[in-house]
């Protein structure tokens, strides 16, 4: 018998040495068996209860855990209420009561440059004085940037308003009728005596060069006589006028006693001053402007910034309101001579208005009048009296807010309530009286009057007939005011009164500052 001998695999051989291949099966189907066990708990948990005969779960599963529970129980004969913590809200989540802080009181305004600005603005106001338009300006503006009170506020900006304004004026104004100097007070006069005749003069450096001569003219003449010519500024009748004159026709030179000429003029601007601050013409910028340009003609240098300055305060666009009213005299003058038939005079007027003030408004009227256009003449007057009446009132609204600011009682007060100077009796009679024929004879004679003074060149005379000129025209301007309210529509009335307001207005020129 032969023995057959087995091959085992080597899959056996390893179940051998890792302990028999029975083993590994048996923990499999443990595995198995829990797993399918708890997924019936979990996917049909009902199954189990009814395997081991347990009731179905009820159907309402009562109240959840979280839900607010309110329990009783009886120790010791005590009843505790149990604390619902969940249904009160926990402090951190309240929101916050807002705060209410009370408004800070606010501190009275402190001025604490002051002080501090005072020296500045005294330099500011010692080189408007001097007429140093610029330094003035840039002293005042370091001023202006500091924390002051109203009342230095107000001071730095007149100074930094009133050096544009000035230094404006002697740019557009330099002209012989406005801001130059006399001759009269030139330290360089001289009383030049031939005969029995003593001429004013002040020597220049030549005819081609009319420039004064400004020290030791006695000098300078004695000079020029050697050559055999001297030229000279000769006071004529109306003005100074250049000459030549021969070393012998000279005759004797002495210098003019100079002190007591200025001290002269500084006694007449005193007394003009004073009765300009006692009128209603105090509010009429122009009038301080003309006392400034007196006091400047005549070297009275202390006066001139102080007056001008007024002038500015009053009237900030100083240089066109100056400009209207060199034309208004200018229209004045062409009217006189067209009333009196002198066609040629008064186209040399005109020349002058159309050269230097065709752009104003009372040039444009004068060139209507003088081309006879009465009906355009005559809207264009109403128009420009209306718009006046609103730069006006915005103009004293301005100065009485100024006023206010700086606590100037006085200055408020006349400007609230302004006074004109009293009518008399007999000037409210004839225009109560409403008489055109009357209205046309006040105006004829003052209009004669108006032109005599204008003949009387710059002397004592010409200032008497500007005065009785303007009584006349004045009475004559109130009688055609009340027709030409009562009859708007009138324009020969309006015409009329046209004519009488520029001379009117032509003779108050000459009472602002005499």
């Amino acid at each position: 018998m032969s023995t057959v001998t087995k091959s085992r695999s080597p899959a056996s051989k390893s179940a051998k040495r890792s302990g028999g291949g029975g083993g590994g099966g048996f923990w499999l189907l443990i595995a198995v068996v829990v797993l399918s066990v708890g997924g019936v708990f979990i996917f049909a948990p009902e199954l189990p209860r009814q395997w081991l005969g347990l009731a179905k779960p009820p159907q309402d599963k009562g109240p959840e855990p979280t839900a607010p529970q309110g329990v009783k129980t009886d120790l010791v004969g005590k009843e505790h209420a149990a604390d619902d913590k969940l249904a009160k809200p926990e402090l951190s989540k309240v929101a916050p009561k807002p705060i209410i802080v009370a408004p800070t009181p606010e501190k009275p305004k402190s001025f604490s440059d002051d002080a501090a600005a005072q020296p500045t603005l005294e330099l500011a106001q010692k080189a408007y004085t001097e007429m140093k338009w610029p330094k003035a300006s840039t002293e005042a503006r370091r001023v202006s940037g500091m924390t002051v009170s109203p009342q230095t506020r107000i001071k730095a900006q007149d100074i930094i308003t009133g050096s544009a304004a000035i230094e404006k004026l002697f740019l557009e104004l330099n002209d012989k009728d406005e801001l130059i100097r006399y001759y009269d007070t030139h330290p360089s006069l001289v009383l030049l005596k031939n005969g029995g005749s003593v001429s004013y003069a002040v020597p220049i450096q030549s005819m081609d060069n009319p420039i004064p001569v400004e020290s030791r003219p006695l000098e300078f003449i004695l000079a020029q006589r050697k050559i055999g010519k001297v030229a000279f500024m000769i006071k004529g009748k109306k003005d100074y006028m250049a000459g030549l004159l021969a070393a012998d026709n000279i005759g004797e030179v002495e210098e003019a006693d100079h002190a007591a000429i200025v001290m002269e003029k500084q006694s007449e601007f005193e007394s003009r001053l004073n009765r300009l601050r006692n009128s209603a013409l105090a509010r009429d910028p122009l009038a301080w402007y003309d006392a400034g340009k007196f006091a400047y003609r005549n070297r009275i240098d202390s006066q001139v910034t102080a007056m001008l300055n007024q002038a500015v305060i009053l009237e900030p666009n100083l240089v066109s309101r100056v400009r209207e009213d060199k034309a208004a005299g200018l229209y004045a003058s062409v009217i006189s001579h067209l009333k009196n038939n002198n066609r040629k005079q008064a186209e040399g007027f005109m020349a002058v208005i159309n050269r230097r003030f065709a752009d104003t408004d009372q040039g444009k009227q004068a060139k209507l009048y003088f081309d006879g256009n009465n009906a355009e003449l005559v809207k264009a007057a109403k128009a420009e009296q209306a718009r006046r009446k609103d730069e006006e009132q915005q103009r004293r609204a301005a100065l009485r807010q100024r006023a206010t600011d700086l606590d100037d009682k006085k200055a408020l007060a006349l400007i609230q309530d302004p006074t004109e100077e009293p009518e008399d009796a007999a000037l409210v009679a004839v225009v109560a009286s409403g008489d055109e024929g009357k209205a046309d004879q006040l105006f004829t004679k003052g209009r004669d009057l108006y032109n005599r003074a204008l003949d009387a060149g710059n002397t004592p005379e010409r200032d008497v007939l500007y005065e009785k000129a303007y009584q006349e025209l004045h009475s004559a301007k109130a009688i055609y005011s009340k027709l030409a309210d009562k009859n708007p529509s009138n324009d020969n009335i309006g015409f009329k009164l046209i004519e009488c307001n520029k001379l009117h207005y032509g003779t108050l020129k000459q009472r602002r500052f005499h």
